[in-house]
């Protein structure tokens, strides 16, 4: 799906926006634990698949327990193909075309869905 001036989002955009989302929904975790979590296990995909024990110190016991729910993972990824398959383009942290201005906030959202002009 063409968006917002004729770009789109990339099948790795719409996966890593999945993970993200994904840390985002876990119980306790914000902008914030989930970039301490991407930086401390090398990406979102990691964090998802790190130690429990590991994952457990920087966002929490409910968190991780979370992490196992699937129902949770599919509702993510549901919501991303609706919004992609509406022409909305979904730019994560690692994009170079994500907004700028966003970049210098202190906790800046790790996923935006870009939809119009």
């Amino acid at each position: 799906m063409v968006g917002p001036r004729g770009v789109t989002s990339t099948n790795r955009e719409l996966d890593e926006a999945v993970d993200l989302l994904t840390l985002a929904a876990l119980p306790g975790v914000g902008p914030a634990r989930v970039h301490a979590l991407v930086a401390g296990f090398g990406g979102a995909a990691r964090a998802l698949v790190a130690r429990r024990e590991h994952f457990a110190r920087i966002a929490g016991e409910a968190a991780a327990a979370a992490r196992s729910d699937r129902e949770l993972r599919e509702d993510v990824r549901r919501r991303v193909g609706t919004a992609h398959a509406a022409g909305t383009v979904v730019r994560t942290w690692s994009s170079p075309w994500y907004p700028s201005p966003l970049r210098h906030l202190a906790d800046p959202p790790p996923v935006v869905f870009l939809h119009g002009d």
